[in-house]
C-alpha cells in the first residue's frame, strides 16, 4: 500500500513494528512520536529537547503552522511529503551541533538517490535538489536547557510540491517514495551516520562528500543577509559549513549566513 493511500486526508497510519524492524540506528529514532497533525514538529520536538530526550523523532501526516528558514511558511499537506523532527543533545558546545545542519542535507541527498533516477545535489546551506528545483529542505533550531541541543525539522516533498515555489516532488522526479516505514527508518539511518561523524570528528570529514553532491559549485552566485550582499563563484563549503565564495578579484570569502540565489554558469 502507497503513502498516498496512507496518508490521504490526514488518516496517518504507520505500523511501529514494521519501523522497527527496518531501523538500522544506534539511537536516533529510538523513541518515536507519531502524530496525525501537528502546528509544528520542530515545536514537539524542542519540547522533548528540553526534556533531555536525546534522538527523539516526532513525525507528523500533516502541519498546520510548519516553518522553513528564515520564517517561512513550509507547506505540510496530508499526504502530500514526509515532515519529521529529530533531537540531537549529545553534551557538546553549540558550535559543534550547527553543522548537523548541512550534514543533514547531505545526508537526505544520499539516502533519496536510491529512489531517484537522476542523483540530487545539495545547494548551501540545508536544501536537496533535484535539476535545480527543491525537494527537501532541512531546518536547525537550538533547544534544550541553554541551548545544549539542537532539533533538526526535515521536510520532503514526495508526492505533491507547492506550486509556484520552483519546488519538485520525489514522484514527480520519477522516484518511488515506497512504504512510509521503510523510507522513515531509511532516512534516519543516513542522518545518524553522518551526524555521528559531525559529532565525533567535525564536519571537516564531511567536506569533500558535501562538495562533490553540490549542485553550484563553480557557478556564479550571490548571497543576501539583510543588507549586505556577497557575490562571486563558488568554491564549495570549508570545515564550518560556511559557502567560500571566489569574488572578481581573486579573493576567497566565506559566509555563513544568508539567502543563496544562484545567478549562471561559472568561468570555463
Amino acid at each position: 500500500m502507497g503513502w498516498v493511500a496512507r496518508w490521504a486526508m490526514c488518516h496517518f497510519e504507520f505500523d511501529r513494528r514494521l519501523f522497527r524492524s527496518r531501523l538500522r540506528t544506534d539511537w536516533l529514532g529510538a523513541y518515536l512520536e507519531l502524530h496525525e497533525a501537528l502546528p509544528s514538529t520542530m515545536d514537539r520536538a524542542a519540547e522533548l529537547a528540553r526534556e533531555g530526550m536525546h534522538g527523539a523523532v516526532v513525525v507528523a501526516g500533516q502541519q498546520t503552522g510548519g516553518r522553513g528558514r528564515r520564517g517561512r511558511r513550509w507547506v505540510s499537506e496530508p499526504g502530500a511529503g514526509l515532515w519529521f523532527s529529530a533531537v540531537v543533545s549529545a553534551g557538546l558546545p553549540m558550535h559543534r551541533l550547527l553543522p548537523l545542519a548541512p550534514a543533514s542535507g547531505l545526508a537526505l541527498a544520499e539516502g533519496l538517490a536510491q529512489r531517484l533516477p537522476c542523483p540530487p545535489g545539495v545547494k548551501w546551506p540545508n536544501d536537496v535538489r533535484v535539476n535545480g528545483r527543491k525537494l527537501a529542505g532541512v531546518l536547525a533550531e537550538a533547544s534544550g536547557q541553554s541551548g545544549a541541543a539542537v532539533v533538526i525539522g526535515v521536510g520532503i516533498n514526495l508526492w505533491s510540491a507547492p506550486q509556484g515555489l520552483h519546488a519538485v516532488s520525489l514522484h514527480e522526479a520519477g522516484g518511488a517514495p515506497g512504504d512510509p516505514e521503510e523510507l522513515l527508518a531509511d532516512l534516519l539511518g543516513h542522518l545518524e551516520r553522518r551526524w555521528q561523524e559531525v559529532l565525533s570528528r567535525g564536519f571537516e570529514s564531511l567536506v569533500s562528500a558535501w562538495n562533490a553532491r553540490c549542485d553550484h559549485l563553480g557557478r556564479t552566485v550571490q548571497v543576501l543577509d539583510g543588507g549586505q550582499e556577497e557575490g562571486g563563484y563558488c568554491e564549495g563549503i570549508d570545515s564550518r559549513g560556511r559557502l567560500r565564495i571566489r569574488r572578481a578579484s581573486g579573493e576567497v570569502v566565506a559566509v555563513g549566513a544568508g539567502e543563496l540565489i544562484v545567478r549562471a554558469s561559472g568561468p570555463g
